[in-house]
């Protein structure tokens, strides 16, 4: 009788042991699951801050629509983004026997050039001619 008790006993003490045992190997689980995800998200984030490089479009001699919709369109195909928009008068061009001036509307100068390669997500500035 006496080691029936004793057998029962160390049944009950090894099942209580177990849960134990499957509770720390399964929190060392979680724990390792949560640093993979944790360094894949990093690595993720910094792939995508990466600088990568846009060119400036030309935009000196396009017309503008009053809103900018298509110009804001235009730099965001190459992106890029519009910052600031000064106006200026339109210059005219003198010609023997004719005077030209530049069609209200109409970019007459950017920021930075055109061609020149810049972060991408970078400001554009423009300057429109508008008449006097």
């Amino acid at each position: 009788m006496g080691g029936g008790i004793e057998a029962e006993k160390s049944q009950r003490d090894e099942r209580s042991e177990q849960p134990s045992i499957a509770k720390f190997f399964l929190s060392r689980r979680v724990l390792l699951g949560v640093v993979i995800v944790l360094l894949a998200a990093g690595v993720l984030l910094a792939t995508s801050r990466s600088t990568t490089s846009a060119t400036v479009p030309n935009l000196v001699g396009e017309r503008v629509d009053p809103q900018l919709d298509g110009l804001r369109l235009r730099l965001a195909a190459a992106g890029l983004v519009l910052r600031n928009v000064a106006t200026a008068p339109c210059p005219t061009v003198d010609l023997p026997g004719a005077s030209l001036e530049e069609l209200p509307g109409t970019i007459i100068d950017q920021y930075p050039a055109a061609g020149k390669e810049i972060e991408a997500s970078g400001a554009v500035d423009v300057t429109v001619c508008l008449p006097v």
